[in-house]
């Protein structure tokens, strides 16, 4: 008895880097869409890639956010320059632009002499 050929495509089998790929793809923010297009040889479902995938679609932005911010907390406690910058300017409202406002301010009053309180 001749074997039957299978019908329709075959089954999709995920890979370490298809894996990879959706990581890095649900973490900028992509469309299942676009993510599903960029998967396999020629693009897989939306319904395969949420079969497949369920864990890295859910899970990838949060997972990235915690590594930039165990970065960041890093930074911090080495008393880095570039990490206590960005924290204050995004997180306190500082900025480069008003930390040199309030020096020439200063400056302004040594060289004329004035006090704060006569401002």
């Amino acid at each position: 008895m001749a074997m039957k050929r299978p019908v329709g495509k075959p089954r999709y089998e995920p890979s370490i880097s298809d894996k990879a790929t959706v990581q890095n793809l649900a973490a900028l923010g992509k469309s299942q869409e676009v993510i599903a297009s960029c998967l396999g040889t020629r693009g897989i479902s939306v319904p395969t890639l949420r079969k497949n995938f369920a864990h890295e679609l859910k899970n990838s932005q949060l997972e990235v956010s915690a590594m930039a911010m165990a970065s960041m907390v890093k930074g911090l406690r080495n008393g880095d320059a570039w990490a206590t910058t960005f924290y204050l300017s995004r997180r306190e409202g500082w900025s480069e632009k008003s930390a040199l406002d309030n020096i020439a301010q200063l400056t302004i009053k040594r060289v004329i002499g004035v006090a704060d309180s006569e401002i």
